[in-house]
This record gives structure tokens, C-alpha cells and sequence, in this order.
């Protein structure tokens, strides 16, 4: 990988939506984290719950490894030594470590939101039975815990509570100012 950009936060961040934009705006490839987990439950007829692919990822990750997972990932987005990228949904420092040792130049960015705004978010996108309840739990899960420590090993934090196009700015100059 020539770039990478690196996008973390917690659920309701916004990981995907400004993963999206910002590959979009720079022309690079995206590599989701969730789509790989996606696929992989399918090949393996596992439900597509919440829960359920929280489970098979930290299997796999216990399984296969950052390298693994990495790997697993990248060839799902198909994915070159030539192309710059994106990535969507790191949730271990391991798989950090290892995108920062591969590519030649990484930019990693943590995308911050408090609980209420992020369940609010993440309520609007699910079935319409989601509590705070529930949404603490999927936000509990193993997988999820050590998300907020990623913040230390990243090189910015970004207030992702603000409106979409004043966060992509503010992250778009942070990746300029990086390169």
C-alpha cells in the first residue's frame, strides 16, 4: 500500500460514513473491517445479527491473528502494493501496528462522539426494538471494549459529533497536513 488512512471509533461513530467520503474525495479503495466479517459469516451460514458478527470477529481475530485479519480484509477489497486506501472499522492495535508497518505512509484518525449521540445513531439505522439497554450491551461486547484505547496510538482525534461536512473538513486537512 502506497497510503493508508486509518478510521476508528466506537459504534455510532461514523467510521463508515466519513470512510466512505473521505475515499471517495481522495479516489482510493476502501477496506472494511465489517464487510470481511460480512463475508465470512456468510461463507459460513452464521446470522448477520450484531452480536453474532461481534462473535466470529473476535474468533477470528483469536484465530487468525492481526496478519490474518489484515490480509483476510485486503483481499476482499482487492487491494494492491499500488493503491492508497481507506480503512473502515480497525478495532485492535495489533491490526494498527501491522497497516502501519505495510504501507509506506499511515495516517491514523479516532472519530469521538459521546454515548447519547452515537445510540441515537445507531437507532436510526436498526430494527425499531433498540434501547439504550441494548445498544450498551453491543457496545460492551469484547470486541468492542478496547476500541477507546486505540485513541492513544492514533495521530488525530476528530469531534465526529459535529455535522458531516465540518467533520470531513476538519479530517480532510488533517490528511493533507499529514502527507
Amino acid at each position: 500500500m502506497k497510503t493508508a488512512i486509518v478510521i476508528c471509533g466506537q459504534i455510532g461513530s461514523g467510521k463508515s460514513t466519513v470512510s466512505n467520503c473521505v475515499a471517495s474525495r481522495m479516489s482510493n479503495k476502501v477496506v472494511s473491517f465489517g464487510k470481511y466479517i460480512r463475508q465470512m459469516a456468510h461463507l459460513s451460514d452464521r446470522p448477520d445479527s450484531r452480536k453474532s458478527l461481534q462473535d466470529l470477529g473476535d474468533g477470528l481475530y483469536r484465530q487468525i491473528g492481526a496478519v490474518g485479519l489484515l490480509e483476510g480484509a485486503l483481499d476482499v477489497a482487492a487491494v494492491n502494493d499500488e493503491d492508497s486506501v481507506v480503512f473502515d472499522g480497525v478495532r485492535h492495535e495489533e491490526v494498527l501496528e501491522e497497516i502501519r508497518r505495510r504501507a509506506g505512509q499511515t495516517i491514523a484518525i479516532y472519530l469521538t462522539v459521546g454515548q447519547e449521540e452515537r445510540f441515537r445513531r445507531h437507532r436510526s439505522r436498526s430494527s425499531g426494538d433498540m434501547t439504550l439497554e441494548k445498544f450498551q450491551a453491543i457496545d460492551s461486547h469484547a470486541v468492542e471494549t478496547g476500541i477507546v484505547d486505540l485513541a492513544n496510538h492514533c495521530d488525530v482525534i476528530v469531534d465526529a459529533s459535529q455535522p458531516l461536512p465540518s467533520v470531513l473538513k476538519d479530517l480532510l486537512a488533517e490528511i493533507l497536513l499529514g502527507q
